[in-house]
């Protein structure tokens, strides 16, 4: 499900599986947006529970373009340097639990993200070998901006496990959460000052390498 700020009684959209309701976003709309599955509780809007939406939105770019959005600027968790390897390296132990849900995670919140993104860019290219008033209704080009951090946000997480509140911290090391090799799970929990320091640091960082694509792109957009 898809919130948006608006009179509650304004026009909704509805695709497979997915729909949009106008509502008065609050601060409970925030939490619930936040509420990853089993590690933090979902919150109750009305007369039902809500979490992240994206444990279920296959193609979380979808609700802006409905909304009618042109261009769309996305700020993604996954790397450059996660993108430059091209398949695991080999290893003798079998994964822990914490490795297997990290991955579970990554694949909610970054592979739909990633792979929505590849969709888009393919109708772009699409459309532009079409001759222009002959595209299929409800296509057209949507610009994309795709931001990345820099680092790797798990390897930022690594030998951050102590840090957890120790009843966490017992759970965590009970799932292998300790590895060096589960740093991707450790992130999800992790809200350490020191690591959201970091993280906060990282992005402004890289907002300033970015900011020519930034300018250019939104310059083009107000054209």
């Amino acid at each position: 499900m898809t919130f948006v700020h608006g009179p509650p009684d304004a026009p909704t959209w509805q695709r497979a599986l997915r729909y949009a309701i106008r509502e008065r976003l609050t601060l409970d709309h925030v939490m619930a947006s936040a509420a990853l599955p089993i590690l933090f509780p979902a919150v109750r809007i009305g007369d039902a529970f809500y979490g992240d939406g994206s444990v279920r939105q296959t193609a979380p770019l979808a609700p802006a373009i409905h909304l009618g959005a042109g261009a769309i600027l996305v700020v993604t968790q996954r790397s450059e340097p996660e993108l430059a390897v091209s398949r695991a390296p080999p290893r003798c132990e079998y994964p822990s639990l914490a490795e297997v849900v990290g991955l579970l995670l990554h694949a909610i919140f970054l592979d739909a993200l990633e792979a929505d993104v590849e969709r888009i860019d393919r109708i772009n290219r699409t459309l532009g070998r079409v001759p222009h008033g002959t595209a299929p209704d409800g296509l057209r080009v949507v610009r994309l901006l795709v931001l990345r951090p820099s680092r790797d946000l798990g390897a930022l997480a690594a030998g951050s496990w102590a840090k957890l509140p120790p009843e966490i911290r017992w759970v965590v090391r009970g799932m292998g959460g300790h590895r060096a090799t589960a740093v991707d799970f450790l992130s999800y929990l992790l809200f350490d000052p020191a690591y959201t320091s970091t993280l906060i640091e990282l992005g402004y960082a890289d907002g300033r390498r970015e900011w020519p694509r930034i300018e250019r792109f939104l310059a083009a957009v107000a054209d």
